[in-house]
């Protein structure tokens, strides 16, 4: 059993998979109101797809234990749903809407914790470079 959040008030827990599910149907309704259901559906349901990990797992059970003895942010779990869509986009299809579609909600996936906002792949020359695409 996976969890996404634990509720400080009273503990209550969100599974992941109902976590992941109900941030789909969230987004693709918003997304929806530009044309985007499905594309926004995606994203949400891929947003948080790295704390299907031990690693994130073991984080969360000692946040909620003692919250000093983490640091926040210090396991990623974003950049396994973008991760997972660049890879599928770029390995089963030879369709550009597709690598297009991988790579800006990939982005999106990816940069939704960043205290950077998004981030940037695209070099003005060379090579696109990041831990991302690594």
């Amino acid at each position: 059993m996976y969890i996404a959040h634990v509720r400080k008030s009273d503990g209550e827990k969100q599974l992941l998979k109902d976590h992941l599910a109900e941030c789909a149907e969230l987004s693709a309704d918003w997304g929806g109101k530009i044309g985007l259901r499905k594309t926004s559906y995606l994203a949400g349901l891929l947003h948080d797809l790295g704390k299907y990990s031990n690693e994130f797992q073991v984080y969360l059970k000692k946040s909620v234990a003692d919250p000093k003895s983490v640091t926040r942010g210090s396991v990623d779990h974003s950049t396994a749903g973008g991760k997972l869509l660049f890879d599928y986009c770029h390995k089963n299809s030879r369709d550009p809407f597709s690598y297009i579609l991988a790579e800006l909600v990939g982005n999106a996936i990816i940069s939704h914790h960043s205290s950077r906002g998004l981030q940037d792949f695209f070099p003005p020359e060379g090579e696109a470079t990041s831990d991302y695409l690594r």
